[in-house]
């Protein structure tokens, strides 16, 4: 895995593995940093628009628990009953997104 610095250009869902496992491991500042601009950059295009390797690294990336809270970004205030792994809209977000993500994932009542 070659890793350069503040960029991250993942190719395969190998590759993609390789470096959520990487970022995982204690003290990875790094591979962490990287692996969040990644998800940032990802969230900052519609999800209409995210190829495949963006939609699994939004549903594979976790924050690891190595990091410390302070460290961590802010997370987002959803329904704390719905499943984990799943992207739930921003409560910023318009009706409409929250619209296309119930029908995406709907629930029973």
């Amino acid at each position: 895995m070659m890793l350069q610095a503040n960029s991250l250009n993942i190719r395969t869902k190998g590759e993609l593995d390789q470096y959520i496992a990487t970022a995982h491991i204690s003290g990875s500042w790094a591979v962490y940093s990287n692996m969040c601009t990644y998800v940032r950059e990802a969230h900052l295009l519609a999800k209409e628009a995210w190829s495949p390797l963006q939609n699994a690294t939004l549903v594979k990336w976790k924050t690891p628990n190595w990091v410390p809270a302070e460290a961590r970004p802010l997370a987002k205030q959803s329904d704390p009953s719905t499943p984990v792994g799943i992207n739930t809209p921003w409560t910023t977000d318009p009706p409409e997104e929250w619209a296309r993500w119930l029908w995406r994932y709907p629930r029973d009542p």
